[in-house]
C-alpha cells in the first residue's frame, strides 16, 4: 500500500509541474500574440484580444485595417489586464461607414483578416486575426420570437446549446444559412430546428411551422476537438415562405468558445499564432 505521505509528494510534484508551465508566459512573449476569431455578423462593433509581454509598457495609439473601403472609419477602446504573467489587451472596435441601407447596417459586406496595431513609440504590429465579417444588412423578420439560450453539459467534454422560439404566424421554412460553417463542422456538430437536421431543410423538403407552437434549435459543441478559433460568432438565417407567397428571413446565432478561463485563450492563442 501507498503511504499517505508519498501520495502527498506525488501530489505536490504534479502540482508544481502544472504550475511551472504556465507561470513565466509573459516574459516568453517576444511578439504580441493574438486569438484569431472567426466572426460573421451584421453588428459593426468587433472585440479583438491579444497578449504581450509583461515586460511591455506599450499602448496602443491607433489601429488600422488593412484595405479598409472608402467611407469607412473606426473608433476604439483598448482595455489591458494582467493575465497569468503577461499582458491582455481587450480591444473594442466601432466601425462606421457613409453608404449605409434603409436598416441602418452594411449596404456591402466588408471582410477582413489582419489588423494593424500602431504603439506608442512609433512603432507597428500587423497581425492575423482570422476572419471577421461585416455581413450586409437586411430587414429582419418578426415571424419568431426567441426566448433565449441554454447551455446543458454533456459527457465526453461537449455541452449542448438550446435555443428556443415560437412562431407568430404560419410558415414553410425553405432554407437554413450558416455562414463559414464548413470552417467549424468538426466542432459544432449536429444542429437541428424541430429534430431535422438544418441542412435537410430546403424548399422541396420545407419545415412547416405553426403559429403560437414553440419550436428548439439545438447544436452539440465538442470542445474535445481543436480550433484554431479562439472565439466563434455566426449570424445564420432561417429563411421561410408564409401563405401569401411572402418571404422571411429571421436571425438566429451560433456561438462557441464563449467564457473560456482566460489562461486557456493564452495557450491556445500560442499554439496557433503564425
Amino acid at each position: 500500500m501507498i503511504k499517505i505521505k508519498n501520495v502527498l509528494i506525488i501530489i505536490t510534484v504534479i502540482i508544481l509541474v502544472v504550475v511551472l508551465l504556465y507561470i513565466g508566459r509573459g516574459d516568453k512573449l517576444e511578439e504580441p500574440v493574438f486569438v484569431k476569431e472567426l466572426v460573421s455578423s451584421e453588428d459593426m462593433d468587433v472585440d479583438i484580444e491579444f497578449f504581450v509581454s509583461n515586460k511591455s509598457d506599450l499602448k496602443v495609439v491607433d489601429v488600422e485595417i488593412p484595405n479598409m473601403p472608402n467611407g469607412f472609419s473606426l473608433d476604439f477602446y483598448d482595455d489591458v489586464d494582467e493575465v497569468n504573467g503577461c499582458y491582455g489587451h481587450w480591444l473594442s472596435i466601432e466601425f462606421s461607414a457613409d453608404d449605409l441601407s434603409d436598416s441602418g447596417g452594411l449596404s456591402e459586406p466588408f471582410v477582413f483578416h489582419e489588423i494593424i496595431i500602431k504603439w506608442d513609440d512609433e512603432s507597428e504590429t500587423r497581425a492575423n486575426i482570422g476572419t471577421v465579417h461585416l455581413a450586409e444588412s437586411y430587414e429582419p423578420s418578426d415571424t419568431f420570437e426567441w426566448y433565449g439560450t441554454e447551455y446543458v453539459n454533456l459527457p465526453a467534454v461537449r455541452q449542448e446549446v438550446v435555443q428556443e422560439f415560437t412562431a407568430t404566424q404560419d410558415l414553410s421554412i425553405s432554407k437554413i444559412d450558416i455562414p463559414y460553417y464548413d470552417e467549424v463542422s468538426d466542432y459544432i456538430k449536429d444542429i437541428t430546428l424541430d429534430g431535422r437536421n438544418v441542412f435537410e431543410i430546403t424548399e422541396e423538403n420545407p419545415l412547416v411551422v405553426e403559429k403560437g407552437k414553440t419550436y428548439i434549435m439545438n447544436y452539440i459543441e465538442d470542445t474535445s476537438v481543436p480550433i484554431k478559433y479562439g472565439f466563434v460568432f455566426l449570424e445564420g438565417k432561417i429563411i421561410g415562405i408564409d401563405k401569401h407567397g411572402n418571404e422571411h428571413t429571421n436571425m438566429f446565432y451560433i456561438q462557441a468558445r464563449d467564457g473560456r478561463d482566460m489562461i486557456d485563450v493564452l495557450n491556445e492563442a500560442i499554439k496557433y499564432a503564425e
